[in-house]
């Protein structure tokens, strides 16, 4: 009955519609007929912006699903149900806990089997994680705060800064960085980033080491590449100013001595800790991690070595895949901890068979990319005009058009970043014979089911597309769901992708695609050291920190000098952030 209610209220007051949609999605009614007529209104009014028993009926017609719904009598029936909007929550809130308990007893009985398997301890906790993430967001959909809370909250923060001239997270040491940053934040994810031989790891360490001797918070380290004993070994040189060779070989002088016992006992009182562990899951470094801060109320940052030597919990279809899964994950125990979570990363060999050797974004992980006549609807100046991928630039920022997926109509935003991909395999997708793009297999498209890449979608698909505003000459502000003809192998092209902010998608030939390189992470630093491709470089013994990506704030380069005998980095007077 209560399912009734709110259909039969949503058909008699579309304005109802604004105020659930966000909490109520159609797997929440029970019985199936509800689910699709449920699903027909929300495509009714992405599609034609408007809720009506005829908008309603010929979604459920184009879906050919009337006959399993009940018929038009059906839709009638629920609109002669009477109800009371004092009582409309009560029966919301009704079907979203019924929802759940479903959920809770669907998911019980999978963890009830896996007890009774041969499935390893660490691979069940992870399922019981993951299961309890999928129910909880249901449950708790309204954390939300006044905005005077928030800002109370703000401006006593903005009051500490100013009166004690700090900056607003854990501070790197580095001053130069710190002007960019203002700080590792609390719940953010942050990469750090470069081939092998760019100092990640000694990075990292000096970051920790700074945290914990400048602000007496503990860091907890977990090293999957380099064990405990190479690890201290490196804090002892970092803090001693003895190269690390020469203390493991024991060729140390007198004078070494007296400075060695000197920092010992400073070494130990600093709370900084280190795990080695080999094989870690991301399962078991957020248990260990929860674990640490519950002992360590301040702690200050948690760093992770590396990125790629984390092992998945589940199976996924590509490593790529898997690695979005950890960093979503990562990010989440960030914002659970309110911790900065810094992550060290690989970067992919694209970069060193490139003529110029520094890191791009797009290196720290495969992107889909498009073809270069790919049409690019652009908006600046105020006029509407296309324009074919190639031609864009990367010294040039464009107006992009975009779908905003909150409202399903079509807005401008901004394109930060373009890259060249050089040369890789496409895919021709056919779309009604009217539409169609070249791209990569990894690109991801915007489907009935969400963003799904190429290479999961087959012929009769659901892709996103425009259709013409019958209202208005301009561009087209619609979407519309059309069913893929057939998608072919093509050849070899030269492939383009853009970096979009705010919503993360753009329109290449009237259809809807993702912005591939979007990544979990809220700050993307790279290392780059000129000197190692260059041993005649003018930047011996220094290394350029690329901020990449920074969701809540600036970007850019700076230049610290790197003392590779100590594994040790120092702020450089003569090198301000660019």
């Amino acid at each position: 009955m209560a399912e009734e209610i709110i259909l039969g209220g949503i058909l008699l007051d579309p304005k109802i519609l604004a105020k659930i949609s966000h909490k109520l999605k159609p797997e929440a009614f029970y019985f199936s007929a509800h689910k699709l007529i449920y699903k027909s209104i929300l495509q009714a009014y992405t599609e034609q912006n408007s809720i009506n028993l005829l908008s309603v009926l010929t979604t459920l017609k184009y879906g050919e699903v009337v006959n399993d719904i009940g018929g038009v009598e059906k839709l009638f029936s629920l609109m002669n149900k009477s109800y009371e909007n004092l009582y409309f929550n009560e029966y919301l809130n009704l079907i979203i806990e019924k929802y759940i308990r479903r959920l809770i007893i669907k998911h019980g009985a999978k963890l009830i089997s896996l007890g009774y398997s041969t499935t390893s301890l660490n691979s069940i906790f992870s399922i019981i994680e993951e299961n309890i993430y999928r129910v909880i967001p249901q449950y708790n959909s309204k954390d939300y705060l006044s905005t005077s809370q928030l800002l109370l909250t703000s401006i006593s923060d903005i009051g500490q800064q100013v009166i004690g001239n700090k900056i607003s997270g854990r501070s790197s040491g580095f001053s130069s960085l710190d002007a960019i940053t203002q700080g590792f934040q609390a719940s953010d994810l942050i990469i750090i980033a470069g081939r092998p031989s760019m100092g990640k790891t000694a990075f990292a360490i000096n970051i920790a080491y700074n945290i914990a001797k400048n602000e007496s918070r503990p860091i907890i380290v977990f090293s999957l590449e380099m064990s405990k004993v190479q690890l201290i070994y490196r804090v002892l040189s970092l803090a001693s100013n003895i190269p690390a060779t020469r203390l493991k070989s024991g060729r140390i002088t007198l004078d070494d001595w007296d400075k060695l016992l000197g920092t010992v006992s400073k070494v130990a009182q600093l709370p900084i800790y280190l795990d080695d562990s080999p094989n870690l899951s991301v399962s078991a470094i957020k248990a260990k991690a929860k674990k640490f801060v519950k002992q360590e109320l301040k702690t200050g940052a948690i760093i992770i070595d590396y990125l790629q030597l984390i092992s998945s919990d589940s199976l996924e279809e590509s490593r790529t895949r898997e690695l979005s899964v950890i960093t979503r994950s990562l990010k989440s125990l960030a914002k659970e901890l309110n911790l900065p979570i810094i992550v060290l990363s690989q970067l992919s060999r694209n970069v060193d068979n490139r003529t110029n050797k520094r890191p791009l974004l797009s290196d720290l992980r495969e992107s889909g990319c498009i073809a270069g006549d790919s049409i690019i609807q652009l908006a600046n100046n105020k006029i509407d005009f296309p324009s074919p991928i190639y031609q864009l630039s990367r010294d040039q920022h464009f107006i992009v058009k975009t779908i905003d997926r909150t409202r399903f109509n079509i807005v401008d935003s901004l394109q930060y970043q373009f890259y060249n991909h050089g040369n890789k395999y496409i895919y021709l997708l056919n779309i009604n014979n009217k539409k169609r793009i070249n791209l990569t297999a990894n690109h991801r498209l915007f489907t009935v089911d969400g963003w799904i890449r190429l290479d999961h979608i087959t012929k009769g698909y659901l892709v996103g597309t425009l259709v013409a505003d019958q209202q208005s000459s301009l561009l087209p502000t619609l979407i519309h769901f059309n069913k893929i003809e057939f998608i072919k192998f093509e050849n070899k092209s030269q492939v383009y992708d853009l970096a979009i902010t705010l919503h993360k998608n753009f329109i290449a030939n009237e259809i809807v695609i993702h912005n591939s390189i979007e990544q979990d992470a809220d700050l993307v630093c790279m290392l780059y050291r000129d000197e190692y491709y260059h041993p005649q470089s003018e930047d011996a013994n220094r290394i350029e920190v690329i901020v990449a990506k920074h969701r809540n704030g600036p970007v850019g380069n700076l230049k610290l000098w790197f003392n590779t005998n100590i594994m040790s980095f120092e702020n450089d007077t003569n090198s301000e952030a660019m």
